[in-house]
């Protein structure tokens, strides 16, 4: 579930030399021209940066330790993937401050991605746009994204349609939620790798999905119609629903010949003829099941990872 992470840990590091970094570079203090920390990368994106007192580490953890971000990155390999950057690192984690964290999971899905945006409506304190093919949520300190990883997938052997969804909870949301939840205001490695607060973590990621309205679209039967002039008729049906029924139609088409001469007796009988006949055919219209089953697999993915 966690892939993106930004986290920040206070303390002299007299090794930081040391790192075991690639593209390693100098920070040196532009006053005296010394050098007071370093910044590289950790296996093959883990952004390290040390200054002043303050290791910063950034990047997709999920990536390090797994060498993708396709596949969901479990509580136990998250441990373990803390524990090698600690080793690496020769630095303790545990007290470090989480300034960005990342929750993630794929959902195979029967159609497009895209094609998924037009169900899913507005959510309270977010503002809703879609770009370059993703779909925002965007609160400030809180995002919800969702996006298509089909390419990626495909690359790793995975064919079917795979969507991404993924909350990003920046530095003040954290901060926010950690004081409400734990009664402290900084979210700490420690809080991340236990067990109950990790599972309220898991519970607030299926909240977060769950606060998006769904629009309630119906969908038509497809098992039940052959040609589009079914369609056609369906979509009189409804019409007719929609106003009423036959009989409020009748009423409405009264008073309208009462008041204009073009609803004459013939045209009039014609109508309501053609009205009746539709009437009687069945509505081969569902619910849409394709928000019912994403709503299914985002509580399947919430129970799977609890701990």
């Amino acid at each position: 579930m966690v892939d993106t992470i930004k986290i920040c840990k206070v303390g002299v590091i007299p090794h930081f030399q040391e790192f075991p970094l690639h593209n390693i570079l100098p920070v040196i203090c532009e006053e005296t021209g010394e050098i007071i920390g370093s910044k590289g990368i950790l296996g093959e994106n883990l952004r390290i940066y040390y200054s002043n007192g303050c290791l910063s580490i950034k990047g997709s953890i999920s990536r390090l330790h797994l060498g993708d971000n396709v596949n969901i990155l479990q509580h136990s390999q998250l441990t373990e993937a803390f524990k090698r950057i600690e080793k690496e690192l020769r630095v303790d984690l545990g007290e470090a401050k989480i300034k960005r964290l990342d929750l993630a999971a794929n959902i195979e899905v029967p159609i497009k991605v895209n094609e998924y945006y037009r169900l899913l409506g507005s959510s309270k304190y977010y503002n809703r746009f879609v770009e370059k093919g993703s779909l925002y949520y965007n609160s400030g300190s809180r995002k919800m994204v969702f996006y298509d990883k089909r390419k990626e997938a495909k690359i790793k052997g995975h064919p079917a349609n795979l969507m991404r969804f993924e909350v990003r909870w920046l530095k003040e949301y954290l901060k926010s939620w950690s004081k409400k939840t734990l009664g402290y205001p900084d979210l700490l490695v420690n809080d991340l790798l236990n067990p109950s607060t990790y599972n309220q973590l898991i519970r607030a990621w299926g909240d977060e999905y769950y606060s998006i309205h769904k629009p309630q679209i119906p969908s038509f039967n497809f098992a039940l119609i052959s040609k589009p002039k079914d369609i056609e008729k369906q979509l009189m049906l409804i019409g007719i629903e929609t106003l009423g029924g036959y009989n409020a139609i009748v009423e409405m088409l009264l008073l309208s010949k009462a008041q204009h001469h073009l609803l004459y007796p013939e045209a009039l009988s014609r109508i309501k003829a053609n009205l009746r006949k539709i009437s009687t055919l069945d509505n081969l219209t569902q619910v849409n099941n394709l928000i019912i089953r994403l709503d299914k697999e985002i509580g399947k993915i919430v129970s799977e990872n609890l701990i």
